[in-house]
Formats: C-alpha cells, sequence, structure tokens
C-alpha cells in the first residue's frame, strides 16, 4: 500500500495542558445540537417518515438533498439541478472517486505546492505523479485547487489566476478539481465567483471540465460526513456507479437530517460562523504579532481556519514543533504539505478550534521555543 500517514495527524501530540494549533477541525461551541435534535426528532417521530430515513435510498443522494445543494449552488452562481449531484460522505471522498475515475496511476496531477495533505494522500495512494503546471509534462489528467482561504495557506487565488485555470483544463482536456470547504466562510475582501461558476458560464455546466467539491463539515458539522460533487451529468452519473461499487450510498438519515438543517435558515448560522472564525482570526494575528514579531512573518486570510507562518532566519518547523511540544504547544511543520526542502521554515496555525483565551499563551510558548532554538 502506497498510503502514508497523515502529517498533520502526527502533529497532533496530546497532554492534558496542550495547547493545540494543528487541529483543522470547526468550533464545536458552534454544533447548533438544538436544531439537530429537532430535525432528528422530526424525522423519527412519524413511522413514515422514520422508515424512509432508516430505508436504502437513491445512489446518487436523496432528491431533497440534491435539491437544496441545487440552491446552494445557484446562489454561487452554478445553474444545476439534481442530476448534476452525487452525495458523498465527506469531501474526501469525493476526491477520490473523481481521482480514482479520471487518472490512472502514473498520471499526472497539476497542484499548487503546498497541498492540502488529504489530497496528497489521494493521490499517492492512486501512485499519480503531484507537478506544478511550469512542470507539467505533456496532458495532465487533473488539476487540483482549493481556490478559497487555501489549506495550508490560507490564501484565496485572484479572478485572473480562477480563469487561467480554467482554460488551462479546457486546453489540455484535464478535470479541474474545485475543492471548496471553506468558500461560504469569507470575512472580509471581495467575494470572487468559484471555477465551476466561471466554467459553467462559458457555457453551461455541461460543458465543464470542472467539479466541484463541497461539504457541510466546516458549517455544520463533520460528523454528519456529508460532501457532495457538482458537474456535468455524464460524469455524475460514471462517479455514481463507483461510488455503489464503493458503499452503495450515503447514509439516508444523516442526508435527511442535513435537508433539515438546509432548510432551517442556513445562512443564519453561517453568518454566525463566519462572525466567530472572524474574530478568532484577528485574536490569532494580534497575538502573533504581540509576542512572535521578529521571529518569522505570516498571512492574514481573508476567510477559513489558517494562518501561515514563515519562520525567521530559516529555522526549521519540524526542529520548532519537538521544543514547542515539551512547553505545551503544537502546529504542523510544513513539511507536511510539500517537500521539507521547501517549506521546512514554514507552518501552518489553525485558529478554529482552540480556545481563544489560550491564543497569547501559545504563542508565547512558541515565542520561548523559538528563541531556545535560534540560540542553539
Amino acid at each position: 500500500m502506497r498510503t502514508r500517514p497523515s502529517g498533520i495527524r502526527a502533529a497532533q501530540t496530546e497532554r492534558p495542558d496542550m495547547i493545540s494549533f494543528s487541529k483543522g477541525h470547526p468550533d464545536p461551541a458552534l454544533f447548533e445540537t438544538r436544531r439537530l435534535q429537532a430535525v432528528i426528532d422530526g424525522l423519527l417521530s412519524e413511522p413514515g417518515s422514520a422508515e424512509d430515513s432508516l430505508q436504502y435510498s437513491a445512489g446518487a443522494g436523496i432528491d431533497g438533498l440534491c435539491r437544496e445543494l441545487c440552491k446552494l449552488m445557484q446562489l454561487r452562481g452554478v445553474d444545476c439541478d439534481a442530476g448534476n449531484v452525487l452525495i458523498t460522505n465527506g469531501s474526501q471522498q469525493g476526491l477520490f472517486l473523481s481521482a480514482l475515475a479520471f487518472a490512472d496511476a502514473g498520471r499526472q496531477v497539476v497542484v499548487r505546492q503546498p497541498v492540502y495533505t488529504g489530497a496528497l494522500q489521494v493521490f499517492e495512494t492512486l501512485g499519480l505523479e503531484t507537478v506544478e503546471p511550469k512542470a507539467a509534462g505533456g496532458t495532465p489528467a487533473l488539476i487540483y485547487e482549493i481556490p478559497n482561504f487555501h489549506n495550508p495557506t490560507g490564501a484565496s487565488l485572484d479572478l485572473d489566476a480562477r480563469n487561467r485555470l480554467v482554460d488551462y483544463a479546457h486546453r489540455t482536456g484535464a478535470i479541474l478539481l474545485e475543492d471548496d470547504p471553506y468558500g461560504l466562510l469569507r470575512f472580509d475582501g471581495e467575494d470572487l465567483p468559484g471555477l465551476l461558476a466561471l466554467d459553467a458560464g462559458r457555457g453551461s455546466i455541461e460543458t465543464a471540465r470542472t467539479l466541484f467539491l463541497g461539504s457541510l463539515s466546516k458549517t455544520v458539522a463533520p460528523g454528519l460526513r456529508i460532501g457532495w460533487i457538482i458537474g456535468p451529468r455524464d460524469i455524475i452519473s460514471k462517479l455514481t456507479l463507483l461510488k455503489y461499487v464503493q458503499d452503495i450510498q450515503s447514509g439516508t438519515f444523516v442526508q435527511q437530517v442535513a435537508v433539515g438543517v438546509l432548510q432551517d435558515d442556513f445562512a443564519q448560522s453561517v453568518e454566525r460562523a463566519k462572525s466567530v472564525y472572524r474574530s478568532r482570526r484577528d485574536r490569532l494575528l494580534a497575538a502573533l504579532e504581540t509576542h512572535f514579531t521578529g521571529r518569522g512573518r505570516w498571512s492574514r486570510p481573508e476567510g477559513g481556519f489558517f494562518v501561515w507562518v514563515e519562520l525567521a532566519d530559516g529555522v526549521n518547523a519540524s526542529a520548532l514543533l519537538t521544543k514547542a511540544i515539551e512547553k505545551g504547544v503544537n502546529f504542523v511543520p510544513g513539511g507536511a504539505f510539500g517537500p521539507p526542502e521547501r517549506f521546512g521554515s514554514y507552518l501552518r496555525l489553525s485558529f478554529s478550534h482552540t480556545g481563544v483565551d489560550d491564543f497569547d499563551r501559545g504563542v508565547r510558548r512558541l515565542a520561548e521555543a523559538y528563541d531556545e532554538l535560534a540560540a542553539e
């Protein structure tokens, strides 16, 4: 087996007083348990509803959820219907199915370094070669991109870069995978059209080379494992067959729960999440400014969960992690997302899950570890 452990999980060393900047998990305080309980109670309270929720259902996804997701996509500039939707067990399954369907072992996947570790694991497992655009030769099978609030860098593509990616997909015949788990969580800056919106806007969704991978993991709860692929009907049909072989269908019950959540003022819950995460980002940036100035430079993301830090003086992030863990703070070194010789002095800090009252204390510990390592 070619799969290796995730560099993110390897960094998640725990101890009772550990301050963790490594987990890209949503804030559990945003899990709307009362709303979820009401939806669940409603589904199970009537015999007919309970039977439908607990029975097998359509392999591509239940009609109600597909319709709700089409409404969500239309707000983001994509005109689609239920035939353009495949419900998956999280967007990670969507990524795996898409890569499996369109890239044989040995083919190239064009990526922007550094790369989300979950994507790297998929491509490595399938025997694919990851290359940057300038190094791509011949005709790549796939192009992979997180256009909004990238994991790990927090950066977003500008409009010209988005259009260039769509052009590149059509020119080479590659499938463009738009992985967008954080797209609804924009705090500030200009809201730009997604890759599928740009692609479908040149003709229709049926002429697009782009597949959109979405998820409720960052806006509702990751434990539901609700993800989806949006794309041309012929591609969705092919992916539905692959999914049937893998697991037959996503759970009917959790799909029904997702319908209830999306129908129950989902936009308001997203706005609440944006407000919380905006405040968290600002608190972490303030802690870095106060305690880490002179030790590195960092991004200011316009959304999402992550701040990307480049350490000063070429200090090695993996060596820093060893000292930081001794002091009770952790993070993910940049080498988890790409070649260590290129990203060895970078690290990813997540602001989505750690208690905000720990931000100052955690960054102070990180600064102490840096100073000790630099002195050595």
